[in-house]
């Protein structure tokens, strides 16, 4: 196959015509194919690219409009264009319901604005092959998707398939697993992963932040309480133990686990009984306990900040989840899986990544938050699409690109450096600091949208962008 640039095609069985149109394009710096019959044109497409099609609606062998139809069959990128004589307008608007784009009558006397539609064409079609490779992408994103989707943990790459089979391999097992890795890597969804694949499934899966609970209530949220044990304890209540039964209590960041708490933590693990608080009854713990934690508890445990017989009871088996920066192959695949579920959740209509703006996420650091920060970026990005359907590079990290634009200190007069320079500096100072303060102001009442900026500023949208860019020069 051909694998030059794309041609234009010319089919018309008239030698003269063909020459003379040939000979006048080519001198137009355009590839040109001429053939002289419409069942040889459709055999040369199978052979060579073509973008634009001049068909001439006179042929011998082929009607015209019904060889537009074919070709548009094979290769719906191609764009069309019906040559007709006068006699046959019909046929040309004929024509143009069998998907051409355009006409034009011979003989030809506008010649600037038949090459206009010949390059404008030439256009159309490389935007409809890029639209087309990006669906083709991600067509096979979704595939690889299904393949690679284990209960919500999306990932490839070889860190991720390593995770995988831990949790496969952990998940029949009754025995407590404590996941660990940095802040928003999605230790939870590992740890509903081991559920649903474990004998437990069935059973409940509830959840506790170890950080969040009040000290003072953290044994009646545990254990519950009885009516009466407390001031405020109007009836009995079960605790998360007692809600947990025959499923998963999965106890998140208990690495922040105060210290003074830990002993009764301890205690329900070695002893597999609880009591409510007020009561006398002992119950029997019948839950798996999966802990997670962004807390390195090894250290925490040479710093006597966290107890090690309760570390050693958690840890029967470990389950690492990398952080995004190890992974960067999955990001693609990450953030097809947010544009799907944010598409569902607000309405959106976001088809694909531009390759640049993927290579600006991949690019990224990914030191905070991790697959959290990812999601919470490309949720962003499609709000500031629009309407639109492609996320763009400059849609990416809009507040880090404009944290220079930033609100003077109220605590101080914002003249107080400059009373001392010269007045046309000051001035001048003045200004700019005036203009960073009214353009962030913009940008905040429009939600980051420059066009809606420089419309409430009553400016061009290409002089508001300027006028950003000339602040971050300054900085």
């Amino acid at each position: 196959m051909d694998v030059s640039g794309p041609k234009v095609l010319i089919v018309d069985d008239q030698p003269e015509l063909l020459k003379t149109f040939s000979k006048i394009l080519r001198r137009q710096n355009l590839d040109v194919l001429a053939i002289s019959s419409g069942d040889e044109a459709l055999k040369q497409l199978d052979d060579v690219i073509v973008g634009v099609a001049l068909i001439s609606m006179g042929l011998a062998d082929w009607n015209g409009p019904k060889l537009i139809k074919e070709m548009l069959k094979k290769h719906p990128e191609i764009v069309c264009i019906a040559l007709a004589g006068k006699s046959n307008a019909r046929d040309t608007l004929t024509a143009l319901e069998a998907g051409a784009l355009d006409y034009f009558i011979r003989p030809i006397t506008d010649w600037p604005r038949f090459f206009h539609l010949i390059r404008q064409s030439m256009n159309v079609w490389e935007r409809s092959c890029e639209l087309s490779l990006l669906r083709k992408r991600v067509q096979n994103f979704q595939e690889l998707r299904d393949q690679t989707g284990f209960f919500n943990i999306k990932g490839s790459s070889a860190s991720v398939q390593v995770m995988m089979d831990m949790v496969r391999l952990v998940a029949p097992l009754q025995l407590s697993t404590l996941i660990f890795g940095e802040s928003g890597v999605g230790k939870e969804l590992v740890a509903r992963a081991i559920h649903r694949e474990s004998p437990l499934k069935n059973g409940p899966f509830v959840a506790v932040n170890c950080a969040a609970i009040q000290p003072e209530l953290f044994e009646s949220e545990l254990f519950g309480h009885e009516k009466g044990a407390f001031t405020g304890a109007h009836v009995r209540r079960e605790g998360l133990c007692a809600a947990a039964e025959n499923g998963v209590l999965f106890l998140d960041e208990i690495g922040d686990l105060p210290l003074t708490l830990q002993p009764k933590l301890l205690r329900l693990l070695e002893q597999q009984v609880y009591r409510p608080v007020g009561g006398n009854r002992f119950y029997q713990f019948k839950a798996r306990v999966i802990a997670a934690t962004n807390v390195d508890l090894e250290l925490a445990v040479t710093e006597k900040k966290f107890r090690q017989d309760l570390y050693f009871r958690i840890s029967a088996q470990e389950i690492y989840v990398p952080p995004l920066r190890e992974r960067k192959q999955d990001i693609q695949l990450l953030a097809y899986h947010f544009i799907e579920k944010y598409n569902q959740l607000c309405n959106r209509k976001i088809e694909q990544i531009h390759p640049q703006a993927l290579r600006v996420l991949e690019e990224y650091t990914w030191e905070q938050n991790n697959v959290r920060e990812l999601e919470r970026e490309i949720l962003r990005a499609m709000v500031r699409a629009a309407n639109g359907k492609v996320i763009l590079p400059e849609m990416l990290f809009w507040n880090q690109k404009n944290k220079s634009i930033s609100r003077p200190s109220k605590a101080e007069s914002p003249f107080a450096d400059l009373l001392q320079q010269p007045f046309s500096q000051a001035v001048n100072e003045v200004r700019r600091r005036f203009t960073r303060t009214y353009v962030e102001k913009k940008l905040d009442e429009s939600g980051g949208n420059k066009a809606k900026a420089a419309s409430l500023a009553g400016m061009k949208a290409s002089n508001f962008h300027r006028l950003i860019k000339s602040l971050d020069s300054d900085s």
